[in-house]
């Protein structure tokens, strides 16, 4: 690799059998390295590429599918950050199908072994949010942090969500109970509905705060809306 230091008129694109481009305020000259997008399709040079481009990319569009059904409750305001961090968590959780080789793992194997199970389970869909929860037996604990504490006649909301999907056909629906109401303090409990749907792939629960306006809730605070598996 080399500079151009000095140049007259509009600099050229090859010399030779060397690529020029331009980096900050310098013009650089390397040789040219091969990789075309023929060899990305067939040379075993690049064999991992294609396997990690596979799987990615059904775990992408799996993510995708998953975010649609939950949209009511996932946070707006960070939807990148939301996008970002869930497909790289569920594409973390491929290691776990030992069926398929490498690049031709799928989440559904991965997901019905108890080791990915646990590794999904507490995962928040919003980083942003900072409402911690602890479920233990049928109750969920949260704790709220004190400088949300001072928001005028809020409420925090719970409501529990059961997740059917078809991993085959990316399609799914939800149910999802009531909305429970408590007001605002430091550790708040909600009991968890005793009986859950049969064939549900997965249950999380939705938090958001609310403010009392003439009897009827308004939602409020949207940054901080929280969804977590549970």
């Amino acid at each position: 690799m080399a500079k151009i230091t000095s140049y007259e008129g509009k600099p050229p694109k090859r010399i030779g059998d060397y690529i020029v481009y331009p980096l900050g305020d310098d013009l650089i000259v390397r040789q040219k390295t091969g990789f075309t997008t023929k060899k990305l399709l067939t040379s075993p040079k690049y064999a991992l590429c294609r396997q990690n481009a596979s799987e990615f990319g059904l775990v992408s569009k799996t993510c995708k599918a998953i975010r649609m059904l939950l949209k009511e409750d996932l946070t707006q305001h960070n939807n990148l950050e939301v996008v970002n961090s869930f497909t790289k968590k569920m594409r973390s959780l491929l290691v776990h199908d030992a069926i398929h080789p490498p690049g031709a793992r799928v989440l559904k194997m991965a997901l019905a072994t108890t080791a990915a199970q646990q590794a999904i389970a507490g995962y928040s869909f919003n980083p942003e949010c900072r409402v911690a929860v602890r479920v233990t037996d049928a109750t969920l604990t949260t704790l709220v942090p004190d400088d949300l504490l001072t928001t005028p006649v809020a409420y925090l909301g719970m409501r529990v969500l059961y997740l059917f999907f078809d991993f085959e056909t990316l399609t799914g629906h939800l149910e999802a109970s009531t909305w429970q109401m408590e007001k605002m303090a430091p550790e708040i409990s909600f009991a968890l509905p005793a009986e859950a749907p049969d064939g549900f792939w997965l249950r999380l629960v939705a938090i958001s705060f609310f403010s009392d306006t003439n009897g009827e809730w308004a939602p409020i605070l949207p940054k901080e809306r929280g969804l977590v598996v549970v």
